[in-house]
């Protein structure tokens, strides 16, 4: 994902697969990191429902 991502020169690519046999979702953001990202990516997801097992 990160090879193809980089040779796209894409600034931000979100991914989720469904995994029903675990009973998740699992989501992966790849983008340049910036002070408080994780965070806000946390609240933003916690504001929609989301969990951690």
């Amino acid at each position: 994902m990160i090879i193809e991502i980089e040779r796209n020169k894409q600034p931000l690519t979100i991914q989720a697969q469904h995994l029903p046999a675990r009973g998740v979702t699992e989501i992966t953001i790849y983008t340049v990191d910036h002070s408080g990202l994780f965070s806000r990516i946390s609240g933003a997801l916690a504001l929609v429902g989301a969990s951690c097992p």
